[in-house]
């Protein structure tokens, strides 16, 4: 009688082991809403800019017509993500730490943070996804005791992304850049 109560436990253990199975990685289409057979609804940047998905006021509409971000040299910090994930990973954090440190010893510095995404999922996806990531970064900074005033964010979604790309190239799409737009 007591070997039959000493090996239920072991029984129930082991079938719950068994039916434990690791998560599989996501696939490029899990983000993409409906159809999965249908490419998502892409838009250029003239038309995003146009709805005003570029800026979020008028100093930053005025750094984006002025080319601050389509100066590579502008961009301090670009911070990469895992696919569909906005947290900042642990690696990623330095070079945040280092935005942080430039904005303490230039009080009239000030950052546009830009979320992008890779090609897939949908548009309206990849802008939720790309604001996320920015916030993000800019959460941390305001967390290290930077002046939120100092910040502002936007995303460009997957508007600027390699379609089709290899990995490389949507590993490179999943990030924020970090650009100073004001320095005297």
């Amino acid at each position: 009688m007591m070997r039959k109560h000493f090996l239920i436990p072991i029984v129930v253990v082991l079938a719950f082991l068994a039916g434990c199975k690791d998560k599989p990685n996501p696939q490029p289409n899990d983000t993409v809403l409906g159809s999965t057979s249908e490419r998502p609804d892409f838009i250029n940047g003239a038309d995003a800019y146009s709805q005003g998905l570029y800026a979020r006021d008028r100093a930053f509409t005025d750094a984006y017509e002025q080319g601050v971000m389509n100066n590579p040299e502008n961009i301090i910090a670009s911070v990469y993500f895992g696919f569909d994930r906005s947290s900042i990973p642990e690696i990623e954090r330095v070079k945040v730490d280092e935005v942080a440190e430039r904005l303490w010893s230039d009080p009239n510095a000030k950052l546009l943070i830009v979320g992008r995404c890779d090609w897939r999922g949908t548009y309206e996806y990849n802008q939720a996804l790309g604001d996320r990531r920015a916030t993000s970064v800019e959460d941390y900074l305001k967390a290290k005791g930077v002046d939120e005033s100092k910040i502002k964010i936007l995303s460009k979604g997957s508007i600027d992304a390699v379609v089709d790309g290899t990995p490389e190239q949507t590993r490179r799409d999943r990030r924020s850049d970090v650009f100073i737009i004001k320095e005297s």
